[in-house]
């Protein structure tokens, strides 16, 4: 591990290997990206391997690669420069940022006010809701300032392989997986009431039963439909029509 030290702060860079993604210590992003601006000149640290390995399910990763994006900080700064290259540690629940990619640097969720992933296929809305919780990020699915609002929060576990083989019986799995799961938050137009929703009928009649009429029009239109997000996000923008 090796470290490099300003007036502001002494910065540590994340040493992580194929076989440890081991992240030093979290920094402030003020002086995170006040550190790069500086120098640009931080090397010696190995890069997080995004790609799929063969013996793993899925990826701690939520891209596998460096995409582009852009961040506010807590003090409502907006910091947009297409020479920082970004990705998310879903079993970490953290940003991760790169100036060469040589060197990768953690943000403390602390100092971040919400941020913005991109690739050539998806946009992710990172935001915090302190109302529901101050120390996640929820992903914004449908957004509306005056009606119903949708967030969800990904969680991802990691599940190391099990299989076992006594010669009369196998049980387990022979490969390691990371496994994403999402929780569901619907945000009412008062917009300081919430319920957590899951992906289905019931559960959903539940926590709309003000809407109960309109949620039993949306499922009568769409009753062939696979519950998913993208149906959930149909409700809720048919919801605000």
């Amino acid at each position: 591990m090796k470290t490099f030290c300003s007036i502001l702060t002494c910065l540590f860079v994340i040493s992580v290997t194929a076989q440890t993604n081991e992240i030093v210590t979290n920094q402030t992003i003020q002086s995170t990206f006040q550190n790069f601006t500086a120098t640009g000149n931080y090397t010696g640290a190995s890069l997080p391997v995004f790609g799929h390995k063969d013996d793993t399910k899925g990826s701690r990763y939520l891209f596998d690669k460096w995409v582009n994006g852009s961040v506010v900080n807590s003090k409502n700064e907006s910091i947009n420069n297409s020479s920082y290259l970004f990705n998310y540690d879903k079993l970490n629940k953290s940003l991760l940022v790169t100036a060469d990619k040589k060197s990768v640097i953690e943000v403390a969720a602390a100092d971040l006010n919400n941020f913005v992933l991109k690739d050539e296929h998806s946009i992710y809305h990172f935001v915090h809701l302190s109302f529901i919780n101050p120390n996640l990020f929820f992903i914004e699915i449908e957004k509306d300032s005056a009606k119903y609002s949708l967030y969800r929060v990904l969680k991802t576990k990691f599940i190391k392989s099990n299989y076992r083989n006594d010669g009369l019986t196998e049980s387990g799995n022979n490969y390691d997986e990371y496994l994403d799961e999402s929780d569901y938050y619907i945000i009412f137009p008062n917009h300081t009431t919430y319920k957590k929703i899951e992906l289905k009928k019931k559960n959903i009649k539940e926590a709309l039963v003000m809407e109960s009429a309109k949620v039993e029009d949306y499922f009568s239109h769409h009753k062939n439909d696979e519950l998913t997000e993208f149906y959930l996000k149909g409700l809720v923008q048919f919801l605000n029509r």
